[in-house]
């Protein structure tokens, strides 16, 4: 393609057509007097005068620069021969300087898309380079990332790009913004925080794909840490997506220290590894709190946490609490409610699809405690752990209530287990699934198999206890159709059982069905339920421990009671029997005497008991009738 060729030179002409002989050309910054130069040549290296006084054919040579110009052209006695304003100058060369993308035009496709300029658009993201920021991560960018953040709007985007980044000091974000990493690095070293979100109404923040790192040695100091939030903080739509964590104090603290609000926070794909530090505040992978019920709608998805100091994820104060397809691993922290995954003072809850391995704790659900019920916490309500697997855990699988039993502490209610399997716990594993104290608790459809213990424990694969907690009561228990099998028992371990209830005098409606629980080995004798204290109603075909020189042995809903009294013991009434309840007795002793208080007894006498004999009784209306026995063998 041919282009038509430029005068080399500008010629001017008087009104009636004759050069301009002599003639002066005035130039000036467009829609003004002040003079602008132009230049002898296109290098723009030698200014013309101003004005440039035109030869003999009324000729002159003249570039104009990058900017635009109002020529006044006039004769030799400098009359006013015509004026023109606004003339564009060196168009390549307006283009190449920094402001040349505000002179083209952008209009995205589709039907009402509106019309912008290409530096519009394109400073619609920005990228720290375009800031002076070193990406070879060997000096601060701090300053960078400031200057950044201030130029980029309220809903622009920063790109890293994939490149190394160092920061010396902690990066402010006021407003909701987009960081998108591209798989950069950032190195935390030293740092309280990488990234400071602080202020209200920040909406919309989204922070992806890049790798935050530190180096391991901050311990017990709160530093070294990737993002954080601090008292007072509100936020909407946050989302850290594709992150990854690693060797820090903490990963991120969406953390407004019972104050602020976090709505729709989103933590989707990340890892995170070798967080650092046992005490408060470090050690924690994801930390999402706030004021009471200011955590809504949380979502922590499909991430990875490995090697914790103390929680890998901790939820607090929410409502509408989605943890779903997340792998807990290695979690160190000694503390049994210090777990991989804890979630307090909320409700709606749900913790579903995960997998916990090799961690000391690996969920905990508490409500709120009492040294903040000052802050107007309520009880927690709907909490569902729900098909997870559950491996290797040596504490504790699933840590339901508080040991908290001061004035004030807030209640749980409507908690479901269901659907999880447990198994090969490892040497301390205490109980796999422990409740202190709740209201309508569900726990069904759980398989618990392959537990192996070799500490100095009592183990209970359901273990449920009421505690004394001041305005609270403990109430509607349903335990149905778990499967408890191969559990075994070593070392020092005092006692092996299926399932146990230590219940006060407050625990009210217990109702155990269809529970398969075999393969028990244990030291003092096998108890496929375990303990009864204070149920009220609907346990049925449970097998039943007694304390040596009990005289009044609470039978409530037992079918077999194993008797070893060392001295010698007289039983007066066998307690809470059930019309229509058969229990077996068996004695291990020569030295216990059953007594007709109650009992109606074959041979009308009171019955002595031998070693491995039985006593069958039948209860009705208050007494139990004698329908076997056995002789010793």
């Amino acid at each position: 393609m041919a282009a038509l060729m430029p005068q080399g030179k500008q010629q001017y002409f008087t009104a009636g057509g004759i050069p301009l002989v002599g003639g002066k050309v005035y130039t000036y910054a467009a829609g003004t007097t002040t003079p602008l130069a132009t230049y002898t040549t296109a290098a723009a290296s030698t200014p013309n005068t101003n004005p440039v006084i035109l030869d003999s054919r009324g000729e002159a040579s003249i570039f104009f620069s990058a900017a635009n110009y109002k020529i006044v052209v006039k004769d030799s006695l400098d009359s006013t021969i015509w004026t023109q304003d606004n003339l564009v100058g060196d168009v390549l060369g307006s283009l190449a300087v920094s402001t040349g993308s505000s002179l083209v035009g952008h209009v995205a496709s589709g039907t009402g898309a509106v019309a912008t300029t290409v530096q519009t658009k394109l400073r619609e993201n920005v990228s720290l380079a375009d800031f002076g920021a070193d990406t070879t991560g060997a000096t601060d960018c701090s300053a960078a990332f400031a200057l950044a953040i201030a130029a980029i709007g309220t809903n622009g985007e920063i790109k890293l790009n994939g490149l190394d980044y160092k920061l010396t000091a902690p990066v402010t974000i006021p407003k909701g913004i987009t960081i998108s990493g591209g798989g950069a690095y950032i190195n935390c070293v030293g740092l309280t925080a990488c990234l400071y979100v602080s202020g209200t109404g920040i909406e919309n923040l989204t922070i992806r794909d890049c790798n935050f790192y530190g180096d391991g040695t901050t311990g017990n100091t709160p530093s070294g840490g990737a993002i954080q939030s601090p008292s007072g903080c509100e936020t909407t739509g946050w989302s850290i997506l594709n992150c990854s964590f690693d060797n820090l104090s903490f990963g991120v603290a969406i953390n407004s220290n019972l104050s602020g609000f976090h709505k729709r926070p989103k933590v989707i794909g990340c890892r995170f590894t070798r967080m650092v530090g046992t005490t408060t505040g470090v050690g924690i992978g994801l930390n999402i709190a706030g004021g009471f019920n200011t955590v809504m709608a949380a979502e922590v998805i499909g991430n990875s946490f490995d090697t914790i100091g103390r929680h890998s994820c901790y939820v607090s104060s929410g409502i509408g609490v989605l943890i779903e397809g997340n792998t807990f691993r290695s979690q160190s922290s000694a503390t049994a409610a210090i777990s991989a995954c804890a979630v307090a003072r909320a409700s709606s809850v749900l913790v579903t699809g995960n997998s916990f391995i090799f961690n000391n704790c690996a969920v905990s659900v508490e409500p709120a405690e009492s040294s903040v019920v000052a802050q107007g916490f309520p009880d927690s309500y709907n909490i569902s752990v729900l098909n997870n697997i559950f491996v290797d855990n040596t504490s504790y699988d699933v840590y339901v209530g508080t040991s908290d039993t001061a004035a004030g502490t807030r209640g749980l209610y409507n908690v479901t287990v269901s659907g999880n399997t447990i198994e090969k716990a490892g040497a301390y594993n205490i109980s796999n699934i422990l409740v202190l104290g709740c209201n309508r608790l569900t726990i069904k459809n759980n398989v618990i198999s392959n537990i192996r213990l070799t500490g100095n424990h009592t183990l209970a694969a359901i273990y449920l206890e009421a505690l004394a907690v001041s305005g609270q009561s403990t109430s509607d228990y349903v335990i149905s159709d778990n499967v408890i099998r191969e559990n075994l028992a070593g070392g020092a371990i005092t006692d092996t059982r299926g399932i146990t209830i230590t219940a006060l005098a407050a625990a009210l409606r217990v109702s155990m069905l269809r529970n398969d629980i075999v393969a028990i080995t244990l030291v003092n004798g096998w108890y496929g339920l375990g303990e009864l204290c204070h149920a009220s109603q609907g346990i049925t075909g449970a097998v039943g421990k007694y304390v040596a020189g009990t005289t009044t042995p609470n039978v409530y809903g037992l079918s077999y009671l194993r008797i070893a009294n060392t001295g010698a013991t007289t039983i007066t009434q066998l307690a809470n029997g059930v019309d229509g309840q058969v229990l077996t007795l068996q004695f291990a002793d020569v030295n216990t005497t059953i007594t007709r208080n109650n009992s109606y007894l074959v041979g009308g006498a009171n019955y002595t008991s031998g070693i491995n004999t039985t006593l069958t009784l039948v209860s009705y209306n208050g007494n139990w009738y004698e329908l076997a026995r056995s002789a010793p063998t």
